[in-house]
């Protein structure tokens, strides 16, 4: 598939409309994920063969939800926190998709697009190093933390409106993760795969949280879980 093309695709099917300038980004970040997986296997092979679907529109798709979310939200920048970032997805891609303020996102109710600021959190050094290099080479400023998870909390200075994660943990251990963020009222955005219904199942503090079920536009079997909070909820 032509790249341009890949790249139209994925737009269309996350319904995200982005300016000339982004999508140079995002179509230069396939082009460095593609160099440096030959060296570095950032990604699963058999995923890169069809990257436009699988990591630009299941990372595009997240746009549309934090503008949904940002429109009862006042503040002028949305923290977002992306654990496990890996090849850095999805956070970097939300990055690359938001950062050009002539960027538009498709809503009938007009809803406005938020500030994003985002913070990439890679324990493994060699993505951690990638994901510098995309910020540089793209010129989207994003903070990578090379460190591991449990080390990045609120009292380091690293806040959180939004925390997100693909492919990292099951859910009850993600939530956990998020916790600090999520205590302080951070809604969190999760990527899951066809096992999400077991995993919810399972989980057995959900009683604590609301959840919110988006169903995925790269699988319908998988689900973006957006959780929040109860007390956010009643405070709001």
């Amino acid at each position: 598939m032509n790249d341009r093309f890949g790249l139209e695709t994925a737009a269309k099917l996350a319904q995200v409309d982005l300016s000339e300038t982004s999508q140079d980004e995002v179509l230069r970040y396939v082009e460095l994920l593609r160099v440096w997986q030959k060296a570095k296997n950032l990604v699963s092979k058999d995923t890169l063969v069809d990257v436009w679907t699988r990591h630009v529109a299941d990372g595009l798709q997240l746009i549309p939800l934090i503008q949904g979310w940002c429109s009862d939200y006042s503040a002028q920048s949305v923290q977002v926190v992306d654990l496990g970032s890996g090849a850095g997805l999805p956070g970097m891609i939300v990055a690359l998709g938001s950062a050009d303020p002539l960027a538009k996102v498709e809503s009938p109710k007009g809803l406005r697009r938020p500030i994003l600021a985002v913070t990439l959190v890679e324990a493994n050094g060699r993505k951690a190093s990638f994901l510098r290099t995309v910020s540089r080479e793209t010129g989207v400023p994003v903070t990578v933390l090379n460190k591991r998870i449990e080390a990045v909390h609120i009292d380091e200075g690293v806040p959180a409106d939004i925390v997100t994660a693909r492919a990292l943990a099951p859910l009850a251990k993600l939530v956990d993760l998020a916790k600090p963020w999520m205590e302080k009222g951070a809604t969190a955005f999760f990527h899951k795969g066809g096992e999400y219904a077991r995993e919810l199942e399972e989980w057995t503090d959900a009683d604590a949280y609301d959840v919110v079920e988006h169903i995925s536009v790269v699988d319908p079997n998988s689900r973006i879980l957006q959780i929040s909070g109860k007390m956010r909820r009643d405070q709001g």
